[in-house]
């Protein structure tokens, strides 16, 4: 596949012309990547050497700058699975190497292809037979790495909220607890010097009259 990348971007063409009865999955995508054909014709034109001439000369022969003008076969569907580097099937789901990009039908500690070692674990808990990762029961019971939300903030093992403790509110002071003794008010809150009380009005005696 790395052929196919290098020929699109040096601007060369791939073609492919099956004589066999089952499709190739990789010269599909090598031919769509480097804007070629692919074509695969009926076991009846293989079996004739002259409809075989007739493709090859007709389809093939023609420089890419002339395929614009003629009326080419229509293009089939691309099967876009990978297939795995060590059994060489076409898979739908597998697992990629984050260096060389081998991909592999089962997990693997170390990749085949470039030789890298995989530091994560999953694969080893998958062939284990453990639970899947992120599953409801270890979210609801605790246990297990959480890597559905890897920015949750778990409590260290062994501190745990004492029974019937409620998580106080804010950052205020909660009831009942005193100043500690020496510790004196901010400054600032005292009452400013030369402030007075100010004067009690007086009250009237109710009989309209002041004494």
């Amino acid at each position: 596949m790395n052929c196919a990348f290098s020929a699109q971007r040096l601007g060369v063409v791939i073609d492919a012309f099956i004589l066999s009865d089952v499709d190739s999955t990789f010269l599909q995508q090598a031919t769509h990547i480097a804007g070629g054909l692919y074509m695969r014709p009926e076991p009846s034109v293989v079996e004739q050497p002259s409809a075989m001439v007739n493709y090859l000369i007709y389809s093939f022969l023609p420089a890419n700058s002339m395929r614009s003008v003629l009326r080419l076969p229509a293009r089939r569907e691309v099967d876009f699975r990978a297939c795995c580097f060590a059994t060489r099937r076409v898979i739908s789901q597998g697992y990629t190497c984050s260096v060389c990009l081998s991909t592999f039908s089962d997990p693997r500690e170390v990749c085949d292809t470039c030789g890298t070692e995989f530091i994560s674990t999953t694969g080893r808990r998958i062939r284990e037979g453990s639970t899947s990762v992120g599953s409801e029961d270890n979210q609801n019971s605790g246990s297990g790495p959480q890597l559905n939300n890897p920015r949750a903030k778990t409590r260290p093992p062994g501190i745990a909220r004492p029974p019937g403790m409620a998580k106080p509110p804010g950052l205020a002071r909660p009831p009942g607890l005193a100043r500690p003794p020496g510790l004196a008010k901010p400054p600032g809150l005292a009452k400013p010097p030369g402030l007075a009380k100010p004067p009690q009005a007086r009250q009237p005696d109710g009989s309209g009259s002041s004494k």
